[in-house]
């Protein structure tokens, strides 16, 4: 893996990219996640397939038992990284904290934020100097094993449904479990299309990647062209000088680039929640309608027999 010179050439564009729009990288990555996501999901229920109950079951098991394998998931990071060191040079820290710092260039921003914040106690200083030492201390093991947590994430995942589906095929009663979760009828025909697309998205990670990298890059060249040929006007306040005014009109170009890149996540960001809305419809939709069939069988037996 160290010798490949294409995944050499990745990880340093992924890593400059990451450093430069860390806010793009994440919006896009998450988007590109749920784009893939959706189109299998859609292309399960229109084809409608059908699943063993034990893999069903596998799928309820990993989604329940998520945070109860991130140990597992440590301990298989830290062997996947003595074997192979070069993964640890890929940088996914915000991918995994959900801490997103802003672009290179914005540290004096920062910097003043902390400072107006440090002023108001010495006590707010304090705590500040011990969080940036903390994530100062964390930051260090995040990125060394940060690909490997991720990816024995998705290895557990698919290990704890096959598991699952192993006991459920040795006696295990599903029927009854499902029951008890309030899942029957056409509740467990849509999980099954979960359990299906979700297992196959596991399998999509490095389109995931590979989409975010190209998909910044793209985001910065038509950022650029529409600040050249659209640049965003300023508003006149009222009060200002005509000198104050002729600043404004010869602004750094850059500004408006990072408008509308800061527009672009946004509307990435919206459309990763729309797809887990979307999510969620699906699976309320299918309890009303088992609870309006069960409600429409139950009227019909408790109807009188016409009189003969």
């Amino acid at each position: 893996l160290r010798s490949s010179s294409m995944w050499g050439s990745f990880v340093s564009r992924w890593n400059l990219t990451l450093e430069r729009r860390p806010q793009s990288v994440v919006s896009t990555f998450l988007a590109t996640q749920c784009t893939t996501w959706v189109g299998l999901f859609s292309a399960c229920n229109a084809a409608g397939l059908v699943l063993p109950p034990e893999i069903i079951a596998g799928y309820a098991a990993a989604r329940l038992t998520k945070k109860f394998r991130q140990p597992l998931n440590i301990g298989l990071a830290a062997s996947v990284v003595h074997c192979l060191p070069a993964i640890s040079e890929l940088k996914v820290s915000p991918l995994l904290t959900g801490v997103v710092g802003g672009a290179k260039g914005t540290e004096n921003d920062m910097v003043r934020i902390r400072k107006k914040i440090e002023e108001i106690h010495p006590v707010v200083q304090s705590g500040v100097m011990r969080i940036e030492r903390f994530a100062t201390w964390a930051q260090g093991p995040i990125d060394q094993y940060g690909l490997a947590i991720y990816l024995s994430s998705k290895v557990t995942f698919i290990g704890t449904m096959a598991g699952t589906g192993v006991l459920v095929h040795q006696g295990l009663d599903v029927p009854s479990i499902f029951a008890s979760w309030g899942m029957t009828g056409n509740f467990s025909d849509s999980l099954a299309c979960l359990a299906a697309s979700s297992a196959a998205n596991a399998f999509c990670f490095p389109i995931h990647f590979a989409v975010a990298v190209h998909g910044v890059e793209t985001q910065e060249r038509l950022a650029k062209s529409l600040a050249t040929h659209f640049p965003i006007p300023e508003r006149p306040v009222v009060g200002e000088g005509v000198e104050r005014q002729e600043e404004k009109k010869e602004k750094d170009p850059i500004e408006d680039e990072e408008s509308y890149l800061s527009v672009f996540s946004l509307a990435l960001l919206t459309w990763t929640l729309a797809v887990s809305f979307y999510a969620f419809k699906i699976m309320g939709s299918k309890q009303v309608g088992e609870i309006e069939d069960e409600e429409a069988l139950k009227t019909k037996t408790d109807a009188p027999l016409p009189d003969k």
